[in-house]
């Protein structure tokens, strides 16, 4: 099991490295916009979506028309890096005007433009058409009001040359301006990649809520392992926060209506439950004092955030982000060193799977501060994070069912074992070790049993025999004689009964045969046969063997006691008047 561990340790080191790199080809994309000039004249629009990055003029304390750019008033035009932020030349609740000059191929067609997570609010004109409006922008912050997190418009440019303004207004965000990148593309490739970025998202939701159900109907099967439960309750807040922070308009258009401000209270409510989802799991899984000192501070840090997160006016909520970083820092660090620990050190399941994923969250979270802080770093790479603790969870949950089933197999086996011991017992108490027939004690039981189920009507026979001069066999060949007698005698006894006859030795030489269902006259041909083949049959003793037969028939309301008494007192009838013969009661 260790070496499974091993492996999968090391194909998440693979699979982070594959995933930072992918994130940072992210963090250097080509910029096209230099000082102002979005040179797209290599024609490469027109067959992929382009991220307008780089300089853009700002105008910062300004919402100049497109019209007043007419006058080129550029005394107060600085360059600003988008995506970022303008906190540096502005203040973060403010607003300001973005511009840039696109040069489009000689065979431009028309595009479509898409702006997404301003966080607050923007208008965007090509040229002097207005065709992006994300809620209220105004110099004021009663004037200004958030509008949709992203949104896509169409136009159809008149020359090759046009203009983009972008006028943004900050009042609820720590961070001011086009902090994320705009694009622009054909319309069929944009919304393409709207289709494909809205099915990977679906995938992913599909899968969360897969993974949400499961876990669920694990906890109610058996809510003692609250461990299901916490772990649902950590997808359900990652699903919700997907909903909220998605790329795609589709998805976004489903909770939209929610409204800027509750959705940003849902999206940081989220972050923080998430984690004390995660640290209650990882407690309970691997630490046997799950409640110390740290854990109740982080936890009523966490609780305390949320009433927080709650009451807060968003301005005040996302000033605070830095905060909530640290607290998931902080939790994942005492994650690490506490009930982890315990568990790498006590060699329990899954332990150094977890612990790995982890240490790849604490690198994540750092960067994740430092991004949001100064927008250095890879960008929001923490959820990359969460996905491959879920590829991890699941491959520890896979080996715990492999230990589950194989201790299982290994608890049938035993059981089938016991059970077959226990079955050998019974089968030794119930039989005669010389003859292998059915003893007294079970032809008690059984008899007991037919008496009680018996119905008026029905036919059940009690056949007794007895070898006669059985005591001269003994005398004069020797008990080994006897015994051998009486084995050749049950065998031969047992060819010649059907299969629903029972067959005992009652004692000594004498057999007993419970029979149902035979009438008067087939009971009679029974016995008879039983009887001649015993004196026909070539005894190895070398003499000839006969038995005597009592026979009666079950009187209805009549104990056992009594039916057995009556067939016994025909058996000695059948002695007393000569033996080798049958007599019926």
């Amino acid at each position: 099991m260790n070496v499974l561990n091993n492996i999968v340790i090391n194909i998440f080191v693979v699979i982070s490295i594959l995933t930072a790199a992918g994130c940072g080809d992210k963090t250097k994309p080509h910029k096209p916009v230099v000082k102002g000039i979005a040179d797209l004249t290599d024609g490469r629009i027109n067959s992929s979506i382009v991220e307008l990055n780089g300089q853009w003029e700002f105008y910062p304390g300004r919402l100049i028309a497109p019209s007043e750019f007419k006058n080129e008033l550029n005394a107060d035009k600085v360059y600003l890096n988008v995506p970022d932020d303008w906190n540096s030349v502005n203040p973060p609740k403010g607003f300001g005007t973005y511009r840039i000059k696109v040069l489009l191929p000689l065979n431009y067609t028309h595009y479509s433009i898409k702006l997404m997570w301003v966080k607050s609010s923007a208008k965007l004109w090509v040229d002097e058409a207005l065709f992006i409006n994300q809620g209220e922008v105004a110099d004021t912050e009663a004037a200004s009001a958030p509008g949709n997190y992203i949104t896509i418009a169409d136009f159809v440019p008149e020359k090759n040359v046009l203009y983009i303004t972008v006028h943004v207004s900050n009042f609820q965000d720590r961070r001011g301006g086009l902090c994320f990148p705009l694009s622009i593309a054909p319309p069929d490739l944009m919304y393409s990649g709207e289709m494909k970025s809205s099915f990977i998202n679906g995938f992913i939701i599909g899968a969360l809520i897969i993974v949400v159900l499961f876990h669920f109907a694990l906890y109610l099967y058996s809510r003692a392992f609250s461990l299901n439960l916490y772990i649902a309750l950590v997808c359900c807040m990652v699903l919700t926060r997907l909903f909220v922070l998605t790329e795609s308009i589709y998805i976004a258009s489903l909770v939209s209506f929610l409204g800027h401000h509750l959705l940003v209270k849902i999206e940081f409510a989220g972050f923080i439950l998430i984690f004390i989802f995660l640290m209650q799991f990882f407690t309970k899984l691997y630490q046997r004092n799950s409640e110390n000192f740290f854990k109740r501070v982080l936890y009523l840090f966490g609780i305390g955030s949320i009433c927080y997160i709650l009451i807060a006016p968003v301005y005040y909520v996302k000033i605070a982000l830095p905060l909530f970083q640290l607290y998931v820092l902080a939790v994942t660090l005492f994650i690490i060193i506490l009930p982890l620990g315990e568990g790498v050190r006590n060699g329990a399941s899954g332990a150094r799977i977890y612990c790995s994923i982890m240490i790849l969250g604490i690198l994540a979270f750092i960067n994740d501060i430092v991004y949001f802080l100064i927008s250095r770093g890879l960008p929001n790479i923490s959820s990359y994070i969460f996905f491959i603790f879920l590829v991890g969870h699941f491959v520890v949950v896979s080996i715990y069912f492999s230990e589950v089933f194989r201790k299982n197999i290994y608890l049938k086996e035993e059981i089938d074992l016991k059970q077959k011991t226990v079955k050998n017992l019974n089968l030794i108490s119930a039989t005669d070790p010389l003859t292998g027939l059915f003893n007294r004690r079970f032809f008690d039981s059984y008899l007991d049993g037919k008496i009680r189920e018996y119905r008026d009507g029905e036919n059940l026979w009690l056949v007794m025999l007895d070898i006669d001069f059985f005591k001269r066999v003994n005398d004069d060949l020797g008990h080994n004689a006897g015994d051998i007698v009486l084995k050749e005698m049950s065998f031969l006894i047992k060819g010649l009964i059907r299969t629903g006859d029972v067959l005992c030795r009652w004692g000594g030489e004498e057999f007993a045969i419970i029979v149902s269902g035979m009438d008067n006259i087939s009971i009679r041909f029974f016995t008879e046969r039983i009887r001649e083949s015993i004196e026909s049959y070539k005894f190895s003793a070398g003499r000839s063997i006969t038995s005597s037969f009592g026979v009666a028939a079950y009187v209805t309301g009549e104990s056992a006691g009594d039916f057995i008494h009556r067939t016994d007192t025909a058996l000695y009838g059948a002695k007393n008047s000569g033996r080798n013969r049958i007599l019926f009661d």
